[in-house]
């Protein structure tokens, strides 16, 4: 998991530029990659095997070369009905990669065009209101709530904390019992430490899980480390978590609040099992074909001294 001196900039900047970090990205872009569909640059970055971080930046570089100009709102009202549609479905590819801010305000400004022009369909509300809401635009999301009333899935309240965000390694717990969401910030240990990247919807997760909970010996190897950690995703399916944790009271299951706090795992794939010590990770295994995946946990738990 070493990184290069480029690499170790490149996340730096990424955390500390945030959101404005695609225009830099803009002018090479470019000049490398030529005008592309969106299915055909979604293929594209797909068949690369980008990591997260990389990919991001990939889909961020695309928006300010290809979208951000020509998708502008002065430029929007000499659109045709049809382009309008696209600019949406385009901006909707970038915000379900990226989860970016600015990605998802350019959204709700196509969004207000098509309902000006009648055109907005209940699925392009909705869309609207989890793009505000995983980019973590609350006010926004709540606006909509209001405005639509009855129209919407409604996501749960988060209750961030002071010190949690975007930027730094942040959970979204369930409380029991309770539709509400809390966010607090995930201070890595330096002692030995597993983060299990897993979904309830997943099957090979439950897979993972199951085998985890028949097997005492493995689970008291764990010694108690292990946290399983949900992907970032457009939208929270409360009810999922929430009945995940009812059945798995000793593996509870936390969210990722936004990705750019995790630069140190990949949180779309599942399950993944990051084995941490010294804060630092020292083996991964990935997938669950069956439980002879369990090697790759032992192999990961002999790595940090377990």
């Amino acid at each position: 998991m070493a990184h290069s001196s480029f690499e170790s900039r490149r996340s730096a900047l990424q955390l500390t530029a945030g959101l404005g970090l695609y225009a830099a990205l803009a002018r090479p872009s470019r000049a490398a990659t030529p005008d592309l569909t969106r299915e055909e640059f979604a293929g594209r970055a797909w068949s690369e095997n980008l990591s997260q971080a990389d990919a991001t930046l990939r889909y961020l570089a695309y928006y300010a070369h290809q979208l951000r100009r020509p998708y502008a709102p002065p430029r929007l009202a000499a659109l045709p009905d049809q382009a309008v549609v696209k600019a949406f479905d385009d901006l909707l590819l970038i915000v379900f990669h990226t989860a970016d801010q600015d990605v998802a305000r350019h959204l709700l400004q196509v969004h207000e065009v098509l309902l000006q022009r009648g055109l907005a369909m209940p699925a392009q509300l909705q869309r609207s209101y989890d793009a505000c809401y995983s980019s973590r635009l609350f006010a926004p999301a709540a606006q909509l709530a209001q405005r639509f009333p009855g129209q919407l899935e409604v996501s749960p309240l988060i209750h961030v904390a002071a010190d949690a965000g975007i930027g730094v390694p942040t959970l979204i717990r369930l409380v029991s019992g309770r539709r509400e969401l809390y966010a607090t910030r995930y201070v890595m240990p330096l002692r030995p430490t597993v983060i299990m990247i897993g979904d309830p919807g997943c099957h090979f997760s439950r897979a993972a899980t199951d085998a985890l909970t028949r097997d005492a010996a493995l689970m008291r190897r764990f010694d108690g480390t292990l946290q399983l950690l949900a992907p970032h995703a457009l939208r929270l399916r409360f009810d999922d978590y929430a009945e995940w944790n009812a059945q798995h009271p000793a593996l509870p299951m936390a969210i990722a609040y936004h990705w750019r706090g995790w630069p140190m795992l990949d949180v779309r794939s599942t399950p993944v099992f990051y084995f941490f010590n010294d804060g630092k990770v020292r083996h991964v295994a990935a997938g669950w074909r069956d439980d002879t995946a369990k090697d790759g946990l032992i192999a990961g738990l002999a790595a940090i001294g377990l």
